[in-house]
C-alpha cells in the first residue's frame, strides 16, 4: 500500500490499518505543536504586546 499524504492515513476507522491510524494522528499531533512551538519562536516583541493587551494568542 503506498501512501500520498497523511489524508491517505486517516481513512475510517473501520479500515484494517487502524494501527496507521493511530501512528498517523499521533504524526499529526507532533507537527500541530512543532509548527506552533515554531510560531511562538518567531513573534516579536510588538507581536507579544499586542497579545497581550487584546487578550488573543
Amino acid at each position: 500500500m503506498k501512501l500520498k499524504t497523511l489524508k491517505d492515513l486517516m481513512k475510517p476507522a473501520h479500515c484494517k490499518n487502524y494501527a496507521m491510524l493511530i501512528k498517523a494522528g499521533d504524526i499529526k499531533q507532533e507537527a500541530i505543536k512543532d509548527i506552533k512551538s515554531i510560531m511562538e519562536l518567531e513573534k516579536t516583541p510588538s507581536d507579544k504586546w499586542w497579545e497581550d493587551m487584546t487578550g488573543h494568542r
